[in-house]
């Protein structure tokens, strides 16, 4: 029995999204320099979905003294799987040829738009 259908998750409506948003902006008081957000561009995401992909894990991790979001494809049993980097699975470039296992976004504040 699968694990994952590709059916999961839901989508937040605006008011919700606030309303995250503004409870984690208070949680933080006075500090500046928490993670707002992470940005994933469509072409990144595409790039994720590999063959055999029903979902997205999202991983909460710490990378460069901040925290981050990492995406991770799975398969239908739960399985994490690779991105060949000549996709380009992850944003940063230099890697050494080998399999990633997702990606990473850009973070805010540092990369404010």
């Amino acid at each position: 029995m699968s694990v994952y259908t590709g059916k999961e998750g839901e989508i937040a409506t605006k008011e919700e999204i606030q309303e995250s948003v503004r409870l984690y902006t208070k949680l933080h008081g006075e500090d500046e320099d928490y993670t707002k957000y992470e940005v994933f561009g469509k072409e990144t995401i595409m790039k994720l979905a590999v063959p055999g992909a029903v979902a997205m894990r999202v991983y909460n991790g710490w990378r460069d003294g901040q925290t981050c979001v990492l995406l991770v494809p799975v398969d239908k049993d739960g399985n994490e799987l690779s991105v060949p980097m000549f996709q380009g699975g992850l944003k940063d470039p230099g890697d050494d040829g080998g399999g990633a296992k997702g990606g990473d976004g850009p973070r805010c504040p540092s990369s404010c738009p």
